[in-house]
């Protein structure tokens, strides 16, 4: 994108360049002559309009229409898009019934355990009752 078209959309937007240039880190002269390019960096694009609170679709709204042979490729990236965001979804709730499942598992065998531990003291307790028992008998 020509810097001269990032200038005009910026002032049509009411942004001034010495504040954008401020914000992002350079003074207004380096700005200016960064934006004399006729294909301006997609980094100071980017730059730009974060400091002004848009993304990059900021800069190509106002490009020409599309032209008929790229509808069916917009069409193609935006399903993939989707796909991409639905697989990342698809992910994350995967992720968290793991760790879900996880912490079941981990509460699970502490209550094994603890029915072990339980099964165990009360067999103990039984057969110490049951030396009492014939101790008492022998007597």
């Amino acid at each position: 994108m020509r810097g001269e078209d990032v200038k005009k959309i910026l002032r049509d937007k009411g942004f001034v360049m010495s504040e954008i240039a401020s914000i992002i880190g350079k003074s207004p002269q380096n700005l200016d002559g960064q934006l004399k390019s006729d294909d301006v960096r997609s980094g100071l694009l980017e730059s730009i309009a974060k400091s002004v609170g848009y993304g990059m679709d900021l800069f190509y709204q106002e490009l020409k229409q599309t032209s008929e042979n790229d509808i069916p490729i917009l069409f193609e990236n935006n399903y993939l898009k989707q796909l991409i965001e639905q697989q990342k979804y698809t992910m994350e709730t995967q992720k968290k019934l793991i760790a879900s499942l996880e912490r079941n598992i981990a509460d699970l065998e502490l209550q094994l355990q603890l029915k072990e531990n339980e099964e165990y003291n009360l067999k103990k307790e039984a057969a110490h009752q049951d030396d009492s028992a014939d101790y008492a008998v022998a007597k």
